[in-house]
Formats: structure tokens, C-alpha cells, sequence
């Protein structure tokens, strides 16, 4: 089957349109989260930037906690393991400081 550029334009905004619903979704879960545990919000930014010991040492996190909400974010495609590394993927690279986050964060009410 061969696409027509309006058909496939059409359905390039469609996965557009689902990734931005999926992406408010995850958010709003992640809220909840940062709400209920503030050192979460940090364990995210520190996410794939320091190491794991780094972060316990930081946080006072177990390494129980920090595996567990890594395989949580994981799960929900916000991580992705690169050999022995967490990285974040894709658009959860978005920083919790940045304007896209903040302006979500407002109009969530969150802010």
C-alpha cells in the first residue's frame, strides 16, 4: 500500500496528536508522584546525569527505592536502560526546570 503525502501527513499528525496525549498523561502521574515524594522530582532531574550511588548519597534513597521507580518510569517509557545505564528517553529528556514543564505544571495548577 502506498501512502499519498496527504495521507501520510495526516497520519504523521495523528501519532503527533497521540505522543502529546500520552506525554500530558505521564505527566499528570508524575505529578502525583513528585507530589507525594518531592525527592522523586529530584531523583528525575539527577536521572541519567549522575550515578546511582551519587544519588542515594544525595537523597538518602535505598537502592530498593531508586530501582523500583526507574522500573516504573521504565515501564511507562520514560527510561530505557543502555547496557548498565538509566537514561532518560526521548521527550521525558525534557528538564523539570524547563518551560515546557513549567508551563504544564501552571496550567495543571501545579505550579
Amino acid at each position: 500500500m502506498v501512502l499519498t503525502s496527504t495521507e501520510a501527513a495526516e497520519i504523521t499528525q495523528v501519532r503527533d496528536l497521540l505522543g502529546s496525549l500520552l506525554r500530558i498523561e505521564t505527566y499528570r502521574e508524575l505529578q502525583l508522584e513528585f507530589t507525594k515524594n518531592p525527592k522523586l522530582l529530584t531523583l528525575f532531574e539527577l536521572t541519567g546525569k549522575v550515578t546511582r550511588d551519587e544519588i542515594q548519597k544525595r537523597l538518602h534513597l535505598s537502592p530498593t527505592i531508586i530501582a523500583e521507580t526507574w522500573a516504573s518510569w521504565e515501564n511507562r517509557g520514560l527510561l530505557r536502560k543502555v547496557g548498565r545505564a538509566i537514561r532518560k528517553h526521548g521527550w521525558s529528556r525534557w528538564s523539570t526546570k524547563s518551560a515546557c514543564f513549567r508551563s504544564w505544571m501552571r496550567l495543571t495548577g501545579t505550579s
